[in-house]
């Protein structure tokens, strides 16, 4: 199995081994979330703690030390000093800013990605019949037939199918995800459940714009306001394979208090 986590059998899983991999891919995707958010907001929480202040002092002594060892063209004003002071901390935040909400949403989005991958394979046991209609046109080796059974055979496949998925995009999983089990209504709900496909492609482009350009979407994009609703997304379809599967999970490993083992 590619997957510590969700690697129950596609057919013949217990309720339990269900219950236990659904509880945990929620847990992992929780997890990340938390540390997305906790550093999107670093910036914020510290400004509130007086990092201004500082970072102020930090640039107002390497002025200091380049006065000192006579290095700059002519001898700054006070007033000048300050207004050099006052421009270094502003540009330091801004790059402090920008640099915490790129490998937010860089987390967030493989965190995401991950998550939605995982699901597809709930997908694959809750709607094994559209699973192998996907995979109908799948080569069989007649060796393969001759030594397992038809439904082996087609297990293998449906694994196979899966692999190749985690190296297909966010938003092809997510319209894999939906193509197996349907679309949850109450995402359909306005305005703080509704969570729909157009959501998934401005997050993916976003994403891509902030690693290989210049992060310019993400002015403009709303990370957090986004990630609460995917946060509540993900509750949703957690309920949704709960129900469609007919199982329970359990609360402390869907909060991710499981027991280590050895």
């Amino acid at each position: 199995m590619p997957d510590r986590i969700a690697c129950f059998p596609l057919r013949g899983a217990t309720s339990g081994e269900i219950s236990i991999a659904l509880a945990e891919s929620y847990a992992e995707y929780a997890a990340w979330q938390a540390q997305a958010g906790t550093i999107a907001s670093f910036v914020e929480v510290a400004r509130a703690a007086g990092v201004e202040s500082v970072v102020a002092e930090r640039s107002r002594s390497a002025l200091s030390w380049f006065r000192a060892a006579g290095i700059l063209v002519g001898d700054p004003t006070a007033s000048a000093v300050e207004a050099m002071v006052s421009l270094s901390v502003k540009e330091q935040l801004y790059t402090a800013e920008h640099g915490v909400n790129v490998a937010a949403i860089v987390m967030l989005h493989n965190s995401t990605e991950r998550f939605v991958w995982r699901l597809t394979r709930f997908g694959l046991v809750a709607n094994r019949e559209k699973a192998t209609e996907w995979i109908g046109n799948k080569k069989v080796n007649i060796r393969d037939l001759v030594s397992t059974s038809v439904d082996e055979a087609v297990d293998a496949k449906l694994e196979d199918w899966w692999k190749e998925l985690e190296r297909d995009s966010l938003i092809e999983k997510w319209d894999c995800l939906v193509g197996l089990v349907g679309f949850p209504a109450k995402l359909i709900d306005p305005p703080n459940w509704h969570f729909d496909r157009n959501m998934i492609v401005q997050f993916d482009e976003t994403r891509i714009n902030a690693v290989h350009y210049d992060a310019s979407y993400l002015k403009t994009f709303g990370l957090n306001q986004f990630s609460a609703q995917l946060s509540r997304a993900s509750l949703i379809w957690l309920v949704h394979f709960a129900q469609r599967l007919g199982v329970k999970v359990d609360a402390n490993r869907l909060w991710g208090l499981k027991q280590k083992t050895a």
